[in-house]
C-alpha cells in the first residue's frame, strides 16, 4: 500500500491521527504519549474517523495519568503488527485502561495490548454502539480484566464483542460483564484464554 505514513515521534502520529492527515500508519521507532502544551487531545491518541496503525514491532506507550491510552469515539481502530517477529506493544503504565472505546469500533489483528503498572483493564467497552473484533494479537498481564464491558443503558442494545483468534492471557477475567446480560453481545469462535 503506497499511502502509508511513516511515523517517528508523537508529534508525527498525533497529527497523522487526531488531525486525520492518513488514514494508514506505520511506526518506524517506539513512541510515548506525552501532552502536548496547547493541543487538544494531546495526553491519548484520540480516533475519531479511522484509522489503521502498523505496530511494526515497536512499543506504542503512556506514562501519563489518564483515562487511557488510546481513545476511540465515533471511528474505526484497526491495530495490525506485520513485523515479521509480531513483537508490537500498546502498553500503559497509570490509566485506567490500556484502550478505552466509546461509540467508535476496535479490530485487533496483531501485536500486544500489554499491562504495564497500575492500568486496570486492557480494553473498555463503554458505549452500546462500540464493536470489538479480535482476529489476532494478545492482551496480556495482570490486569482485573483483559477486556471489560460496560454495564448497557439501553435493555435491547448492547456493545459486541467478537474473538475469533489471539491470546488472552494473564488477567483475573479475561471478558468481565458487570451488567450481567451484556453477554447476549459477546461471540466467541476462536482465541486462547489462560
Amino acid at each position: 500500500m503506497s499511502n502509508i505514513k511513516s511515523v517517528y515521534s508523537w508529534n508525527d502520529l498525533y497529527k497523522a491521527v487526531y488531525k486525520n492527515k492518513t488514514r494508514y500508519v506505520r511506526l518506524r521507532s517506539n513512541i510515548t504519549i506525552k501532552s502536548k502544551l496547547l493541543s487538544l487531545f494531546s495526553e491519548y491518541l484520540y480516533v475519531t474517523k479511522n484509522a489503521d496503525i502498523d505496530l511494526n514491532g515497536y512499543t506504542l506507550s503512556s506514562s501519563e495519568d489518564k483515562r487511557c491510552a488510546i481513545y476511540v469515539q465515533n471511528g474505526t481502530l484497526t491495530i495490525h503488527d506485520k513485523s515479521l517477529g509480531g513483537s508490537g506493544k500498546i502498553t500503559a503504565s497509570k490509566c485506567d485502561h490500556v484502550i478505552f472505546c466509546s461509540g467508535g469500533d476496535l479490530n485487533l489483528t496483531g501485536g500486544t495490548v500489554y499491562k504495564n503498572g497500575s492500568v486496570s483493564d486492557g480494553i473498555y467497552i463503554n458505549s452500546y454502539y462500540s464493536e470489538f473484533t479480535m482476529t489476532g494479537g494478545r492482551i496480556y498481564g495482570n490486569f482485573d480484566d483483559a477486556i471489560e464491558i460496560a454495564s448497557s443503558i439501553s435493555n435491547t442494545a448492547y456493545p459486541l464483542v467478537k474473538i475469533s483468534g489471539g491470546y488472552i492471557d494473564g488477567a483475573n477475567y479475561g471478558i468481565y460483564s458487570p451488567g450481567g446480560s451484556n453477554t447476549k453481545r459477546v461471540e466467541i469462535s476462536g482465541g486462547e484464554f489462560t
